[in-house]
Parts: C-alpha cells; structure tokens; sequence
C-alpha cells in the first residue's frame, strides 16, 4: 500500500513506478491519484464511453450543472454525450490528454 501525506489537488494524475532488479527494469501500468473536492466529477474511464452513463464517472453519478467535470486519464478516446436530437445522436467528442483538445 502506498500513503502519500499533504496531498493537494495539483497532486492528482497518473503515476507509474519504476521498477528495478537483478533482472532488468520496468513500468508499472499507470494508477490515477483523483483529489476529490465537492462539486468535481472525474472521467475515469480511459476506454471512452457514453456521458450519460454514471459507472464513467468516480462519483458514479452523471455530471449536474454545478459540477466541475475533469478528464484526466491518458489516451485517446471518445466521449459520447447522452443527448439525442429527434432519436440521433447529435454531438460526439474524441479527447487528446496529449494536447488537451476537444475534437
């Protein structure tokens, strides 16, 4: 178990140890540290998946409009929002965490 004291919300992300023997050296698959404060809802899953849907949330509700939404987790993926125009989907977002951007 790790135990990471003073923690701050700059702290949350993904972290990785470096793992190093006789043998070699490796990573370890990333782990994602979330610092929750009332009123943020983190994304957490890094596959993509429907807005809508509360298991894609740490909160495991969907996202209200007092909420703080944060997309964090590595990868590119799609986010599909819930709305529907006239029974189709009318919006889709693919998120870049490598550069930040909504496409």
């Amino acid at each position: 178990m790790l135990t990471i004291a003073n923690v701050v919300s700059n702290d949350a992300g993904n972290y990785s140890v470096l793992v190093t023997n006789a043998y070699g050296t490796t990573n370890s698959q990333s782990a994602v540290l979330i610092i929750r404060q009332p009123g943020n809802v983190y994304w957490i899953n890094s596959t993509g998946g429907n807005w809508s849907n509360p298991a894609n949330w740490d909160s495991s509700h969907v996202p209200g409009t007092n909420d703080n939404v944060f997309i964090i987790n590595d990868g590119n993926y799609t986010v599909t929002p819930g709305c529907r125009h006239h029974g189709k989907q009318s919006h889709s977002w693919r998120f870049e965490r490598t550069t930040n951007n909504f496409n």
